[in-house]
């Protein structure tokens, strides 16, 4: 079981985890290829979501509490998204 919650900074060090797995990034960006294009990636992100441009839930594994993926859409164009999870 998963639980979505907005995306905050305690989310970050799960979803680096998460980003780790290269068979995830096949169509899109990688997020994960290092440590500083991550936390660029995530610290934009986050700006983006808190000034309500973006519209970003940390996808959160109930048992745990740890981060394992996102889920996202834009705000002007709510059908383009994407999300990113650990198996």
């Amino acid at each position: 079981m998963v639980v979505l919650e907005p995306l905050e900074a305690r989310h970050e060090d799960g979803l680096w985890v998460a980003s780790q797995h290269s068979e995830m990034w096949i169509w899109t960006i990688p997020r994960g290829k290092s440590p500083e294009h991550f936390q660029m990636w995530f610290q934009t992100t986050l700006e983006a979501c808190e000034a309500g441009d973006e519209c970003v839930l940390a996808t959160v594994d109930r048992a745990s509490g740890w981060s394992i993926g996102t889920m996202m859409t834009s705000t002007d164009e709510p059908h383009i998204g994407g999300l990113f999870f650990e198996n």
